[in-house]
């Protein structure tokens, strides 16, 4: 039997207006698949430097809504305006509300139905980055290891306080769920994310037959995603392999302190953020091996992007993308220092990697398309619909 349409919102202050991020990466393709596959009715409600509302069609809202720029990350906005949000909510009438981040947003928007009469819709948190451990921990450990235990601590007992209000917590990966789930949050599932296998493809046209080895990195240059470190680490590897590169693709609040890396390095190169996936898709193919520095991402979707496209990974070991690699089939996994890639970039075989890329473009395609993980999202959506009977009867 044929299910009813759900009108769906994402609701998140990681949505940056003139770049590209992981979450809104996440939210524009949920919305292509809503869009195509579906009878389902998709809205954004997201910070903006102005405030402005498209209805793209019947099915297609985007809210976005003026907020001040993040004094530390010019790239990120903090959506404040309740007021906004409230008429935003009270046009689209969701069924679903889907929060991208931890913070003010869940709290506003619970606030704002607690005043309503007649039912809410539900609640769903997707736990995008480890907060916790990423941004509290990580940052003050260097400074004050007791400190940054107390507040890692507290970090997740408002983990646990919030998304257990919600009515379901999403995570990528069965690793970030059972971390979860040891703070005490009871709500959750894993579903991974899923890749665009017809965007994302093998080019063997733009592969270069030569001896270099051609290294790459795509997110955002910030001290979480550890680009810095691994740049600094480059020096000594290329001062006995001169036979490699690495390209960096990004932006954010590293960029000036990476130029000044990329003075008199002439193995680094670096490039803004690219927004266009086709682009983005030559990029991935062109290149030997894809880098994850970083060892607390909670899935790391631009490696299964360049997996797409047969380029294989090498990672730190420890963080929840590593559900998406087998080692020495994908990629390698390596120790959880940074410091495991000296003596493996050193050794590495281009030969070896150029062997791996046909299985590793299989294991994409066989477990991570698209199609599929937006299709059981989109079961989860119902079932709770059905279950705490939220569908809508708009005519």
């Amino acid at each position: 039997m044929k299910t009813m349409a759900l009108r769906i919102c994402d609701i998140t202050m990681f949505y940056p207006s003139s770049t590209a991020s992981g979450v809104k990466n996440y939210i524009l393709a949920k919305k292509a698949y809503l869009l195509r596959h579906t009878d389902h009715i998709h809205a954004s409600i997201v910070p903006a430097e102005r405030s402005a509302t498209q209805c793209h069609n019947e099915r297609d809202y985007h809210f976005a809504i003026q907020s001040p720029r993040l004094p530390w990350n010019r790239d990120y906005r903090l959506l404040l305006a309740a007021t906004k949000v409230k008429a935003a909510i009270d046009e689209f009438q969701p069924d679903i509300i889907e929060f991208g981040c931890p913070y003010n947003l869940p709290w506003m928007v619970r606030r704002i139905y607690a005043k309503k009469n007649g039912p809410r819709p539900q609640m769903f948190g997707f736990y995008h980055a480890d907060f916790p451990q990423q941004d509290i921990y990580r940052l003050l450990q260097p400074i004050s290891p007791a400190m940054a235990r107390l507040l890692r601590w507290l970090a997740k007992r408002y983990a646990k306080s919030l998304y257990n209000r919600l009515d379901l917590c999403l995570c990528s990966s069965t690793r970030i769920e059972q971390r979860l789930r040891a703070t005490g949050v009871t709500n959750t599932a894993a579903l991974p994310f899923g890749v665009d296998v017809d965007t994302f493809q093998p080019q063997e046209q733009l592969r270069i037959d030569d001896d270099i080895l051609r290294l790459l990195y795509v997110g955002r240059l910030s001290a979480e995603k550890g680009i810095l470190p691994f740049v600094q680490l480059m020096h000594s590897v290329a001062t006995t392999r001169k036979d490699i590169t690495l390209t960096v693709v990004g932006s954010g609040n590293l960029q000036e302190k990476l130029h000044k890396q990329a003075d008199g390095a002439p193995y680094l190169k670096l490039r803004p953020a690219i927004q266009n996936d086709q682009e983005l898709a030559r990029l991935y193919a062109m290149h030997d091996l894809y880098i994850v520095p970083n060892p607390w991402e909670t899935f790391c979707r631009s490696a299964l992007e360049a997996m797409a496209c047969g380029t294989p990974v090498a990672s730190l070991n420890g963080h929840g993308g590593i559900e998406t690699f087998v080692n020495l089939q994908t990629g390698f996994l390596l120790g959880e220092e940074l410091s495991a890639f000296v003596p493996f970039l050193k050794q590495l075989s281009k030969t070896k990697l150029n062997q791996m890329r046909p299985q590793v473009r299989d294991f994409v395609v066989k477990h991570f398309h698209q199609n599929t993980r937006f299709s059981q999202l989109c079961k989860v959506y119902e079932k709770h619909a059905i279950s705490h009977h939220q569908y809508a009867t708009h005519a």
